[in-house]
């Protein structure tokens, strides 16, 4: 994934965040705001209440001008508090619906209104003025409307004042994320463009080292055939002591090392088109084999002749790396007495091979760098011999890795059947060691 689409996924999340606290915020505080006002409307009953009161004091049940006006105060109540249940809009002031818990308060309301009422249009159905123990006792069912909705109003109110702590305490926890969320975006961002500053340096750095390591290699490369030819012509001659039969053996195998370097070098900084074809595993591990002078110290065990797997490769290429893979393994176990196993297995889409030396550990904090160009921890080496493994290994769509236990090291390859058959699609399924 590129840096651009880093950025934009960074900043994707961010908006999304900053949008969704946006939202989440209205939301809470317009529930808030009809919560205080289901409060007010709840609180309005008792001044209705009252009003009620009121005109009943002064009433007459002979003067409809009077009755009309007590009727009317009991159904302004009534409608107070339908609203206060149903919810909506009166009068410029919207709530929602009381929510259930409320319904026990609400229905001792109703209860105490019915009551209310009851006494009202009995007393105004009675001829002459209201007697004063009806009085008395509609004064007295009146304050017990005004007591249960004071009730509802304490309740409503406590309710009100815990969802406006729990807003509070939201606006403060989503500030604390949306500041930590920015503060980890910086982080990310510094990190990215950290690594793409060292990227970018690294990239330079190989460019001009590629430059001077080809042109080197080329100088080094004809007089190194020459030196090559000449200790050849020198072991020829009759006559020879043993003794310099000896140096020029010594001779030879240098100049054989400083070539696999010179070539490594060159194979890393060029990069030659596959020349594909199907190719058993087996014949390359042999032919890889061959090239590498395995020590009697160490034992080497491959795959058997019933080994039929077979992938569409560049030979060529693939015994360079399993070359480079058996004489790493021969070199960590130098001479001691070891082991070298290679194995091969089939998988749905995938060949995989692997390559483990014992009596060797490659130190963890070196694991995520023995790939790259340059990182070597021997004295003889370019520093160019895995990387160039990883070129060809990754040219043919495939991957290598490795990992080390407390006293052996295992590279494992995986190649695809066929080129262009899916390439990492199938690693997973092929990787039971993952």
């Amino acid at each position: 994934m590129g840096v651009a689409q880093k950025m934009t996924i960074l900043v994707a999340v961010q908006i999304m965040l900053i949008v969704s606290s946006f939202f989440t915020l209205v939301y809470f505080e317009s529930q808030t705001v009809l919560a205080g006002n289901a409060v007010n409307v709840a609180g309005k009953n008792r001044a209705l209440a009252n009003a009620v009161s009121l005109e009943v004091l002064v009433a007459d049940p002979g003067d409809d001008t009077l009755r009309v006006r007590v009727l009317a105060a009991i159904e302004d109540l009534e409608r107070n508090i339908r609203f206060l249940k149903d919810g909506g809009s009166l009068g410029g002031i919207e709530i929602a619906p009381l929510p259930p818990k409320f319904e026990p308060e609400l229905e001792g309301v109703t209860e105490k209104l019915d009551a209310y009422k009851g006494a009202i249009m009995a007393a105004l159905s009675e001829p002459g003025a209201m007697r004063p123990d009806t009085v008395w006792k509609i004064t007295r069912l009146g304050e017990d409307l005004v007591a249960a909705s004071d009730v509802l109003a304490t309740s409503l109110g406590r309710d009100t004042e815990n969802a406006s702590r729990s807003l509070i305490l939201m606006q403060v926890t989503l500030g604390i994320i949306n500041v930590a969320t920015h503060l980890l975006m910086i982080a990310i961002i510094w990190s990215i463009f950290k690594r793409q500053a060292k990227r970018q340096a690294r990239i330079e750095r190989m460019a001009s080292i590629g430059e001077f390591a080809a042109i080197l290699a080329h100088d080094i490369r004809n007089p190194l055939g020459t030196i090559r030819n000449s200790a050849e012509l020198l072991r020829r001659r009759e006559g020879l002591p043993e003794s310099a039969g000896k140096d020029l053996s010594r001779i030879t195998r240098a100049i054989e090392r400083i070539s696999r370097q010179v070539d490594g070098t060159l194979g890393y900084l060029y990069a030659v088109p596959l020349e594909l074809g199907p190719n058993r595993v087996l014949d390359m591990l042999r032919r890889s084999a061959d090239a590498v002078e395995i020590p009697p110290n160490i034992a080497l065990e491959a795959p058997g002749a019933d080994c039929d797997l077979a992938v569409e490769c560049d030979s060529e290429k693939i015994e360079i790396v399993f070359t480079n893979l058996l004489t790493n393994a021969v070199q960590a176990i130098g001479n001691r007495t070891g082991r070298i196993r290679v194995s091969a297995r089939d998988g749905r889409s995938h060949v995989t091979v692997e390559f483990e030396n014992s009596d060797a550990r490659i130190p963890k904090e070196n694991i995520p760098y023995i790939f790259d160009p340059l990182f070597t921890t021997k004295m003889e080496g370019t520093g160019l011999g895995l990387a160039s493994c990883k070129n060809i290994i990754e040219l043919h769509d495939g991957t290598i890795h490795a990992r080390s236990g407390e006293s052996q090291v295992t590279f494992t390859i995986r190649l695809p059947k066929r080129q262009g058959d899916g390439g990492r699609r199938g690693e997973k399924e092929d990787s039971p060691d993952r």
